[in-house]
C-alpha cells in the first residue's frame, strides 16, 4: 500500500510541475517572435541614425579644419609668388592625408585659375561645369566671409580613388572657401585673395557609411530619382524574398556651411542575417524551457523517492555511527515510532560528540602552545638580522647623502653661473656654446646636444659635444619635425643609430616647443634628470625672453589700424636705402608721398569708424598696386609713403601711371543712418627720385608735389568733375593736411 501512495504522489508532483511550464513556454515563444520582428526594424533605423550622426560629425570636423586651413599663410603667399608653392603643396598634402573625406584639393586665384593642386585633375576641373557654377556663385555674392559653399558634381576624373579600390560613384561634393590676406574687424567687408577647393567623392562618404554595416548589407544614396552612390549588392538584395529596407534623410553641410545638400539613404539587409542573433536568443530561450521542464521532472522524481525512504535513512545513520560518524539525522518523520527512534539515536550521538570535542580541544591547546614557542624563537632571530641590516643601510645612506650634498652644491653654483652669463650672451649661438660648456664641465662623461627651433625671426641652431656625426645628423632631422608642436605631444626618449637619447624639451609659458637638450645615455637616474631639467628651465627662460623682445620690436614698427609698417619703420628703411645709395650711387630709389582725399569729410559726415574704413581700404589698395619689391608705410593720419627699389625717374613714372589708372576705380562701403553708401577711394600723390635729387631732399619735394596734386584735385571737385563732391566750405586742402 505504501508503494502505491508514493507512486500516486510522484505522479501528482510531475503533472503539477510540467503542464503549467509547457503552457507558459508556448506563450513566451510566440511573444518572442513578435518582439524580434519589431526589434529588427528598430535596429535598422538605429543603425541608419548612427551612420548619419557619424557622417555629420566627420563632416563637421572637416568643415572646422578646412576653415582653419584656409588661414594658412603659405596659401596666400603662394598666390602672390611661386616661391611659396612648395610650402603650399606640403600644407595641402598634409591636410588631405589627415582628412578622411577629402580626396583632392585645389588652390585657385581670384579668376579661378589653378595655382596649385594635390591629387587632383587639372584637366578634369578646367573642363567640368564646376568652375562656371563657382564663378556664378561668386558673382552673386553667395560666397560669404568665412563661410563654405557646397557644389555637387559628376566627373569620373575628379572623383578617382586609390588604385585597387572599388569605384561606386562618379559623383562628388566640392567645398569652396575664400582666402583673405588679413583678418579684418567683424562687420568690415573684404575681398578674397583667392579660393581653396576641396573635393569629397561619394566613394569616401560611402566608405564612412560602410563602417557601420554588417556583412552582406548595402546602402544606396539617392537624390530625387537619381542614384548617387550604391553598392552592387544593393540591387541584388532588393530582388531577394528575404529583403528588408530602412530609409532616412541625409543632409550634408547642415548648420556648418552656407548651403545644404539633401539626399535619401536606403539600407538594404537580409532579414535572416539580421535575425540570426535574435534566432539564437530564441533558441536559447527554448533550450532553457526544455531544461527547466527536465529539471522539474527530476526534482519531482527525487521528491517521490525521498518520501518513501525513512527506513533507508535510519539504516544509513546506524552505519555511520558504526563507522565513527556521530551526526544525527535532522529530518523529522511523520510517524511517531520513527520519530522516537530518531530522537534516541540523536541523543546518543550528541553525548559521544561532546566527549570527542573535549579531547580535541585539549590537543589543540597543547599544539598551540608549541607553535607559540617556535614562533617566538623565529621572530627573535629575524629581529636580530633586521637590526644588523638596518645599521648597514643607514651607514650607506649617510655616505650617499654626504656625496649628493657636495654634488648638489657644485650643481647649484654652476646653475647660478649659467643664469648670470646667459643674460650677457648676444645671440642664440653664444647661448648654446655657453650652455654646452658649463654642462660638459659638470657632466664630463656625458654626450650632449642643444637645439633651438626656428622662429619667425631666427633660424634653427644646433650644436653637440661628444656625439658622432651620424647621430648628430639623425638627431637634428628628428628635432626639426617637432616644430609647432606642444610639449605634451613630444616623446621623452628616442633611439638613433644604436644610440639611446633622453629629450629635455625647451618650452614657452604656453607649452610651445622652443628646442631641446639631448643627452645620449643608456640610463639616467631621476636625480640626473632633475638636474638637466633645471638647466632646461634656465635656457628656456632666456630663449623665450629673446623671442618676446623680437616680437615687441615688430609691434613697435607696425601701424595698428592698417597693419602696415609705421613711421618708425619708414625712417629706418629710408636710412637704410640712403646708406646703400651712398655706397653704390647707381642703386637709385624713389619716394612717394600719398595722401587720402576726403578723409575729413568722411569723418565729419559718416563718423571716425568710416574714416578708419577708408584708410584701411586705401592701405590695401596701395599694397596691391605696388610691386613685391616696393614697401608701403603709414606715416600717420591720412598720409602714406612708398619706398621704391630701382626707383629711377622712369620706374617712378610707371608706378605713378598705375596709381593714376586705379584712381576712381575702387570704393569703400560707408553707413549713414542705416543706409549703405559707396564712397569712392581717392588720393593725391607726389614722388621724387635719387636720380634727380639727393636723399635728404626727397621727402620735402615729394610732399610738395603731392600737395600740388591735392590742390588740383579739389579745384576740379569744386568744378563738379570728380565724385564724392562737396561744397567749397566743406573741403579745403589745408584742412585735409
Amino acid at each position: 500500500m505504501a508503494f502505491k501512495v508514493r507512486s500516486l504522489l510522484a505522479l501528482v508532483i510531475v503533472l503539477v510541475a510540467i503542464v503549467p511550464s509547457i503552457t507558459i513556454s508556448l506563450l513566451l515563444l510566440d511573444e518572442q517572435y513578435k518582439a524580434n520582428d519589431a526589434s529588427m526594424q528598430r535596429s535598422l533605423n538605429r543603425a541608419l541614425d548612427n551612420t548619419i550622426q557619424d557622417l555629420d560629425f566627420k563632416f563637421s570636423i572637416f568643415s572646422t579644419n578646412f576653415k582653419l586651413f584656409s588661414r594658412e599663410r603659405y596659401l596666400i603667399q603662394a598666390l602672390d609668388s611661386f616661391l611659396f608653392s612648395s610650402h603650399a603643396f606640403t600644407s595641402m598634402k598634409d591636410f588631405v592625408e589627415q582628412t578622411t573625406l577629402v580626396s583632392s584639393i585645389y588652390l585657385l586665384d581670384t579668376d579661378l585659375q589653378i595655382v596649385e593642386e594635390y591629387q587632383g585633375s587639372i584637366i578634369g576641373l578646367e573642363e567640368s561645369e564646376l568652375l562656371t557654377r563657382m564663378q556664378a556663385a561668386i558673382d552673386e555674392d553667395d560666397v560669404k566671409d568665412g563661410r563654405q559653399l557646397l557644389f555637387q558634381f559628376k566627373d569620373q576624373r575628379m572623383t578617382s580613388g586609390a588604385e585597387g579600390e572599388q569605384k561606386l560613384s562618379d559623383y562628388g561634393v566640392a567645398v569652396l572657401m575664400p582666402l583673405y590676406l588679413h583678418v579684418l574687424q567683424e562687420g568690415v567687408s573684404r575681398e578674397a585673395e583667392g579660393y581653396i577647393l576641396a573635393v569629397l567623392p561619394f566613394d569616401a562618404i560611402y566608405k564612412v557609411i560602410s563602417a557601420h554595416l554588417q556583412e552582406g548589407e548595402a546602402v544606396e544614396i539617392v537624390q530625387g530619382q537619381v542614384p548617387i552612390a550604391a553598392h552592387p549588392k544593393a540591387k541584388k538584395l532588393r530582388q531577394e524574398l528575404d529583403h528588408q529596407m530602412a530609409i532616412k534623410s541625409l543632409k550634408i553641410g547642415a548648420n556648418v556651411t552656407e548651403n545644404t545638400l539633401e539626399y535619401a539613404i536606403f539600407l538594404h539587409v537580409r532579414k535572416s542575417a539580421r535575425m540570426a542573433e535574435m534566432a539564437q536568443a530564441q533558441q536559447t530561450l527554448s533550450s532553457s524551457i526544455i531544461i527547466a521542464i527536465i529539471l522539474a521532472m527530476v526534482i519531482a522524481f527525487l521528491l517521490a523517492r525521498l518520501i518513501g525512504q525513512p527506513f533507508k535513512i535510519l539504516s544509513s545513520v546506524l552505519e555511520q555511527y558504526k563507522a565513527g560518524n556521530y551526526i544525527a539525522p535532522t529530518l523529522r518523520f511523520k510517524f511517531l515510532e520513527f520519530e522516537q527512534v530518531r530522537q534516541l539515536i540523536a541523543g546518543m550521538g550528541d553525548t559521544i560528540t561532546r566527549q570527542l570535542t573535549s579531547l580535541k580541544d585539549k590537543n589543540r591547546e597543547l599544539q598551540h602552545l608549541s607553535e607559540l614557542k617556535d614562533d617566538y624563537l623565529s621572530k627573535l632571530t629575524a629581529l636580530n638580522e633586521q637590526l644588523e641590516q638596518r645599521v648597514d643601510e643607514k651607514t650607506a645612506e649617510l655616505r650617499n647623502s654626504l656625496s649628493r650634498e657636495e654634488l648638489s652644491r657644485q650643481f647649484m653654483q654652476s646653475l647660478l653661473k649659467l643664469s648670470i652669463e646667459l643674460q650677457q650672451c648676444e645671440n642664440n649661438v653664444a647661448v648654446i656654446e655657453l650652455s654646452l660648456q658649463l654642462m660638459s664641465d659638470l657632466f664630463p662623461n656625458v654626450k650632449l646636444a642643444l637645439y633651438f627651433a626656428p622662429s619667425r625671426y631666427q633660424p634653427a641652431h644646433f650644436s653637440s659635444e661628444g656625439m658622432t656625426l651620424t647621430v648628430q645628423t639623425q638627431l637634428r632631422d628628428e628635432l626639426e619635425t617637432y616644430s609647432d608642436n606642444r610639449l605634451a605631444q613630444l616623446p621623452k626618449t628616442i633611439n638613433l643609430h644604436d644610440a639611446h637619447c633622453y629629450l629635455f624639451h625647451l618650452g614657452s609659458v604656453s607649452n610651445q616647443f622652443l628646442g631641446a637638450l639631448v643627452v645620449q645615455s643608456d640610463t639616467l637616474e631621476n636625480e640626473q634628470q632633475n638636474n638637466f631639467r633645471l638647466f632646461v628651465k634656465q635656457i628656456s627662460a632666456i630663449v623665450e625672453t629673446r623671442l618676446l623682445t623680437e616680437e615687441l620690436g615688430v609691434i613697435a614698427r607696425t601701424d595698428e589700424l592698417t597693419g602696415l609698417p609705421n613711421r618708425k619703420a619708414f625712417e629706418e628703411a629710408f636710412d637704410n636705402y640712403a646708406s646703400i645709395f651712398e655706397r653704390y650711387s647707381d642703386r637709385h630709389f624713389g619716394l612717394f608721398v600719398v595722401d587720402a582725399n576726403g578723409l575729413k569729410l568722411a569723418n565729419d559726415k559718416y563718423g571716425h569708424q568710416a574714416g578708419d574704413s577708408l584708410l584701411k581700404a586705401l592701405a590695401a589698395l596701395l599694397s596691391k598696386i605696388c610691386r613685391k619689391s616696393d614697401s608701403v608705410y603709414r606715416l600717420g593720419g591720412d598720409e602714406f609713403a612708398l619706398l621704391v627699389q630701382k626707383g629711377t625717374l622712369e620706374g617712378c613714372q610707371l608706378l605713378t601711371d598705375r596709381l593714376v589708372q586705379e584712381q576712381g576705380r575702387h570704393s569703400v562701403t560707408l553707413t549713414l543712418d542705416g543706409d549703405k553708401i559707396e564712397y569712392l577711394i581717392s588720393f593725391s600723390t607726389g614722388f621724387a627720385s635719387t636720380e634727380e635729387y639727393p636723399p635728404n631732399r626727397l621727402f620735402k619735394l615729394a610732399d610738395e608735389r603731392m600737395y600740388d596734386q591735392k590742390q588740383t584735385h579739389y579745384k576740379m571737385q569744386r568744378l563738379g568733375k570728380t565724385s564724392n563732391a562737396a561744397s567749397d566750405s566743406e573741403i579745403d586742402p589745408k584742412n585735409e593736411r
